[in-house]
């Protein structure tokens, strides 16, 4: 590139100079561009796996010293589980369990542990043994309503959805599911009653809003 001498703001400069020094000011704000969302995320990263390692040495601590107790078990297998170690919650849910067979949310956490790895009749065995344990466990209703629905059970599934709200009637999981059910089967009019409900509750509830202007006009 030649070097051309202009006038610029009183004073003479080399254009080819200039254009440069435009060029990796670009360059610079380009890279700054990029790699602010790569750090943001990985920051975010390192903390969320800051956390995870933190509960999981926590309660491994627990079980260590408190061998016999089924809490730290469960505990322990909710920490693998946030980590998406979901074997190892797996085995810890079973310990717990074995410890206490007659708790509710050690059941549920291997239901769902069990769903999530696509067992479904052994995820549904286990949602029905916590729901005996403790009837009123509206969470376990909506996941025991989501397994049906993955079998092509959908009349079941509502049945499930109905009782979750029953116990809990703001529960927008529960209604959402219902809501989904319904259009799935094509009961439009029912479908859209729940969305709407959502929105009276949770007018942001994004899902619901793109859910309705979906139906057919």
């Amino acid at each position: 590139m030649s070097n051309i001498n202009k006038t610029f703001e009183g004073k003479e400069v080399n254009c080819a100079l200039f254009v440069s020094e435009k060029c990796a000011y670009f360059i610079l704000l380009l890279f700054v561009m990029i790699a602010i969302p790569i750090v943001i995320s990985g920051v975010a990263t390192y903390k969320r796996n800051f956390i995870w390692k933190g509960e999981i040495t926590l309660w491994e601590d627990v079980v260590r010293k408190t061998p016999k107790k089924a809490m730290g078990y469960n505990n322990l297998g909710v920490a693998y589980k946030k980590a998406e170690l979901l074997d190892k919650a797996l085995r810890e849910y079973r310990k717990a369990l074995k410890l206490q067979p007659d708790y509710p949310e050690a059941h549920y956490n291997l239901a769902n542990i069990y769903n999530i790895k696509g067992h479904l009749q052994e995820a549904i065995d286990e949602y029905s043994k916590a729901l005996r344990l403790k009837p009123d466990y509206a969470e376990v209703y909506n996941n025991l309503g989501i397994v049906y629905g993955k079998k092509g059970w959908f009349d079941m599934a509502i049945e499930e959805f109905k009782r979750a709200l029953v116990f809990e009637p703001h529960y927008i999981d529960a209604r959402y599911n219902l809501a989904l059910t319904y259009k799935r089967m094509g009961r439009n009019n029912e479908a859209r009653k729940e969305f709407a409900e959502i929105l009276k509750t949770r007018p942001d509830y994004d899902r619901a809003h793109i859910a309705i202007q979906s139906f057919p006009e």
